[in-house]
């Protein structure tokens, strides 16, 4: 019998003048967290009406995991990925590209099935 995929996080945020900065690129970044299990399998979703979204993942122990641009032909975000071990991940919402801010979603859902 197949797993029903869990949503481990859903989140609405916007980005503003007032959010952290990333110094490389001066975009606006809120950052979210979730639990998850190693061996777990989750898609990362950052969707917005308002700008181009780039969505960074890291590690409990705050290594880079992986990062996305655009899914498809869309300027929305996502990520696919195992997880390697157990413990509280953080998701970075960033902004593509300076001065970019708006209304965003973030969702983190188990893949059923695996």
């Amino acid at each position: 019998m197949p797993t029903k995929a869990l949503l481990l996080l859903e989140t609405d945020g916007e980005l503003t003048e007032s959010d952290a900065v990333v110094p490389e690129d001066n975009s606006f970044y809120d950052l979210h967290t979730f639990d998850g299990e190693a061996g777990q399998v989750v898609t990362i979703a950052m969707d917005s009406p308002d700008f181009d979204t780039f969505l960074w993942l890291f590690a409990p122990d705050g290594r880079e995991l992986a990062q996305n641009d655009d899914e498809g032909a869309t300027s929305n975000s996502a990520i696919a990925i195992t997880l390697p071990e157990t413990g509280t991940y953080t998701i970075c919402a960033n902004a593509h590209g300076e001065n970019m801010m708006g209304q965003y979603r973030v969702t983190v859902r188990t893949i059923p099935g695996r």
